[in-house]
């Protein structure tokens, strides 16, 4: 594997922005993505 290689940061800043403007995607269009993710909320508060 090359270490010279080095992702520029604002490569990186893309790549969260656009991984969250998916999520928001997925969360506004699919119910049973927002049932889960309620679920998820509520196990982690019970816990």
């Amino acid at each position: 594997m090359n270490d010279s290689y080095r992702p520029n940061k604002s490569d990186l800043r893309t790549s969260f922005r656009c991984a969250f403007e998916g999520l928001r995607y997925v969360l506004r269009s699919e119910r049973n993505a927002r049932i889960h993710l309620a679920m998820a909320i509520l196990v982690i508060l019970m816990s």
